[in-house]
């Protein structure tokens, strides 16, 4: 096995606590699998692993750039939208770089992120990858920290690789074009060429 893993059988009980009042309904919570890994990259670069934890006061000082926290314009039913499209996949870890002067930047999971944001979450959990720098490449993660990671994980109702056509029916792989990061991403099948509502359309 590449490096350790910690707390192998443990259980970590996220208690999400949303106060936003104008959510009409959250989804089932659950427990995580806790992780703590150490490893070596296949470049040899030493990096550590960690499910954690984080007030979400700190994340939006933290975050500067209106890409990772755009400005909340209030569109609560689009809200809802989100939240039902996306369902348990909501809780589904971010994952972030602890920078060296200990602050977070987003690696992967920013419309959760965006999401969480609007709903004003209390806290957002995600996996910390502790390294000189988040692009390290070659993670070389044991078989069953993966499988573990996995059980944390739960798929979106509606996802934006795959997904059944609404205009041909058919089951396809969808061709995404964003022309806005931030608020502007279409959905188009690959069978019939017809545009397919993004799950999470337009800005909060």
């Amino acid at each position: 096995m590449n490096g350790e893993l910690i707390h192998l059988n443990s259980k970590v009980t996220p208690h999400f606590i949303f106060r936003n009042p104008h959510i009409k309904k959250t989804p089932p919570q659950r427990d995580y699998n806790q992780i703590e890994h150490t490893g070596v990259t296949s470049r040899e670069i030493e990096y550590r692993l960690k499910l954690d934890s984080v007030e979400i006061e700190k994340l939006r000082s933290w975050f500067t750039s209106p890409l990772d926290v755009p400005k909340l314009l209030g569109d609560w039913d689009l809200m809802n939208h989100w939240i039902c499209n996306m369902w348990e996949a909501l809780y589904n870890p971010i994952w972030m770089w602890v920078k060296p002067n200990d602050t977070l930047g987003i690696i992967h999971g920013h419309h959760r992120f965006r999401l969480l944001n609007a709903m004003d979450a209390e806290k957002v959990w995600f996996y910390g990858v502790e390294a000189e720098h988040y692009k390290i490449g070659g993670w070389l993660i044991p078989v069953e920290t993966l499988r573990l990671m996995r059980e944390n994980d739960r798929p979106p109702r509606r996802g934006t690789v795959f997904g059944t056509c609404e205009s041909c029916g058919k089951e396809t792989k969808w061709e995404k074009k964003t022309f806005d990061r931030v608020s502007d991403v279409r959905l188009y099948c690959r069978e019939c060429g017809a545009e397919n509502p993004y799950p999470w359309p337009g800005r909060l």
